[in-house]
């Protein structure tokens, strides 16, 4: 976040990089990388920040479908603590998650979150002011699920990097939905009373992740969009949207709404 706050950035360089980059050995590129870079009406300034520091830097804006974007935000939420939030904000996202995925695209406040961070166009637009084209990569999700080399290939390309050891490491995402479970009700019952302390560690490791103990939570959060709602969100981001895909090679129909 050090240039999407001008808090954090009056610090100067040299607090960022003692405090985010000690582990620096001599590579040839340095990264930082947060949504919030893409959320201009929260953070505005942050191209001209980015701009202030250094005029060579290269911009990487990874989208997916709209929709998806959303859903994914719910998802997450739905698993963050609000006991310590940092700010009201948070706290609000947190609350409105776990009462369901409609409450949450419902509130007004959120709602028009969501539709100004999925207008891509809207967002890229910011970076276009200050940064000349060939210093922006556009990347779309979906296409790195589908063709991964083509699109590290395009990447490493665009940052004057060797794209092999790419290809050859094994990526994992961590913390992904598909990995997460809920407990059972009965569960935290037996924690509360250390019943599962009787067992070897290993054994309650195994049993925590079995249908017995708790369910994927993949087949719990399944969002559904009101339709007033998806009416309302389609008609404000699908014409931006439509635009962004134009102008990066994409069919108007490559997101589906």
């Amino acid at each position: 976040m050090f240039f999407g706050s001008p808090k954090l950035f009056d610090r100067g360089l040299a607090w960022f990089h003692t405090n985010f980059f000690s582990h620096y050995q001599g590579e040839s590129l340095l990264g930082d990388a947060t949504p919030a870079y893409s959320d201009r009406d929260r953070h505005p300034g942050t191209p001209e920040r980015v701009l202030r520091t250094n005029q060579n830097t290269k911009i990487i804006y990874i989208v997916r479908n709209p929709l998806r974007k959303v859903e994914s935000s719910w998802q997450m939420y739905s698993n963050l603590s609000f006991d310590n939030s940092s700010t009201n904000e948070h706290r609000l996202y947190c609350i409105r998650a776990r009462e369901g995925f409609q409450s949450y695209v419902s509130d007004p406040h959120l709602l028009a979150h969501f539709m100004s961070v999925c207008s891509y166009q809207y967002q890229l637009d910011a970076w276009n002011k200050h940064f000349p084209r060939r210093h922006i990569l556009v990347m779309f999700l979906e296409d790195l699920a589908t063709d991964r080399a083509k699109e590290l290939s395009r990447l490493c390309n665009f940052l004057d990097l060797n794209v092999e050891p790419l290809l050859d490491a094994q990526l994992r995402a961590e913390n992904t939905l598909q990995d997460r479970r809920k407990p059972h009700w009965f569960t935290s019952y037996i924690g509360k009373y250390g019943i599962h302390r009787l067992l070897p560690a290993p054994m309650r490791k195994q049993l925590s992740k079995s249908r017995l103990f708790s369910a994927p939570q993949v087949s719990l959060l399944k969002p559904t969009w009101p339709g007033e709602v998806l009416s309302e969100f389609t008609s404000r981001v699908q014409p931006n949207v439509k635009n962004f895909l134009r102008t990066n090679g994409k069919s108007e129909v490559f997101y589906t709404f």
